[in-house]
């Protein structure tokens, strides 16, 4: 890479610059108990499900489509809206961000020729990495998920970069899907931790 190139480096979020203290199905069983008792394998199943179909299908509000969902399943007249501030809190309490990404993103961010954005399927918060990242690109705001390629055209409209690099988890949507779109692809799997981002840099 030449000193004159202008990279954009995107990151997946979850899984990725994020990592769960907590497996999701325990998160959403430990929500659900705030209003049903007891909770069912089945009502969890059915938010799981239900969640990952509403962030597929772009639904306005997820999180309160799929409790509304795990209620169903458990025949409860639940509050929707408690449920669903229940879980997103419980989620955001179940993430953390380990050491060697903050160190990597800041080293990164010192780069005047590095562009860090995220690109997510899900939501645009992205924890307290926000004073490292330059821009969020969401499925919500790209009108499909990543699989879909609409993020990475997106990402492309708002960035302009020489070369356009994707660092995540997921094969289909982090490493085929922006292999497709012209990304430089870096999978990132849980087995590589903290070394993985502590050569990250070096990589770049």
């Amino acid at each position: 890479m030449t000193a004159t190139e202008r990279t954009a480096v995107c990151f997946d979020l979850d899984y990725t610059l994020v990592d769960f203290d907590q497996r999701f199905d325990e998160i959403c069983r430990d929500a659900l108990a705030t209003e049903l008792d007891p909770v069912t394998d089945e009502a969890v199943e059915a938010l799981l499900i239900a969640l990952g179909d509403a962030l597929d299908d772009q639904v306005a509000d997820p999180y309160e489509s799929a409790v509304g969902a795990a209620c169903e399943e458990a025949g409860v007249d639940a509050d929707h809206a408690i449920l669903r501030d229940r879980l997103q809190d419980e989620e955001f309490a179940a993430t953390s961000v380990a050491a060697p990404v903050r160190e990597a993103l800041s080293t990164l961010a010192e780069d005047e020729d590095l562009v860090l954005c995220v690109l997510s399927n899900g939501h645009d918060e992205v924890h307290d990495l926000d004073g490292y990242v330059d821009h969020v690109v969401t499925s919500y705001d790209a009108g499909g998920t990543k699989a879909s390629g609409e993020p990475y055209a997106l990402l492309r409209e708002r960035v302009d970069a020489d070369r356009y690099v994707m660092i995540g988890d997921d094969y289909e949507g982090d490493i085929e899907a922006a292999r497709e779109a012209g990304f430089v692809p870096i999978h990132y799997e849980e087995t590589d931790g903290p070394d993985f981002f502590a050569t990250l840099s070096a990589m770049l």
